[in-house]
C-alpha cells in the first residue's frame, strides 16, 4: 500500500493525460450528440407549428368554417412500425392520427426522453440520480428488515 503514495512515473502521467484527453472527447461527442437531437427537436417543433396556421388558413378558404369553442380533429400521418420479418429490414406503413393521438406519442416521446435523461450518469460519471433512489429504497427496506429480526418477537 505504500506504494500507492509515491508520485507517478513519467508512463503513468502520460497514460493518465491520454485517459483524461479520451474521456473529455467522449463527454464533447456525447453532449454534441444532445445538441444535435435538441436542435432537429425544435426544428420539427417550429415546422409543426408554422404548418398549423396554415392548415389552419387552407380550411377557411375552402369554405370550412371554424367550429366555435372546439378545434376540429386534425389529421396527422404517423409512421408505425411492423414486427420486422428479418433482422435488417423494417417494415414502415404510413396512417393517419388524429390531433388527440399527435398530443400522446408526443406526450409519450416526451417521457422517454426524459426517464432516460434521468438513467445517464451525471458528468462527473457518477450514478444516475434514479440508480441512488432504488439503491437508498432496497438500503432502507433490508434495515427495516434486520431491526424487525432483531427486534422483532421472538
Amino acid at each position: 500500500m505504500a506504494d500507492d503514495y509515491t508520485p507517478l512515473s513519467d508512463d503513468e502521467r502520460a497514460e493518465l493525460q491520454e485517459l483524461r484527453a479520451e474521456k473529455a472527447r467522449r463527454q464533447e461527442a456525447e453532449r454534441a450528440r444532445r445538441e444535435r437531437a435538441e436542435l432537429e427537436r425544435l426544428r420539427a417543433e417550429k415546422a409543426q407549428a408554422v404548418a398549423r396556421p396554415q392548415r389552419s388558413r387552407a380550411a377557411q378558404a375552402n369554405g370550412q368554417p371554424k367550429r366555435a369553442g372546439s378545434q376540429p380533429a386534425r389529421s396527422q400521418t404517423a409512421r408505425i412500425q411492423e414486427p420486422a420479418p428479418q433482422a435488417t429490414q423494417r417494415v414502415v406503413r404510413r396512417r393517419t392520427v388524429t390531433q388527440e393521438e399527435a398530443e400522446q406519442i408526443e406526450r409519450d416521446r416526451q417521457t422517454r426522453e426524459r426517464n432516460a435523461k434521468i438513467m445517464e450518469p451525471d458528468e462527473d460519471l457518477n450514478m444516475p440520480m434514479a440508480q441512488k433512489i432504488v439503491l437508498v429504497a432496497v438500503l432502507v427496506g433490508a434495515l427495516i428488515a434486520i431491526l424487525a429480526i432483531v427486534f422483532g418477537p421472538h
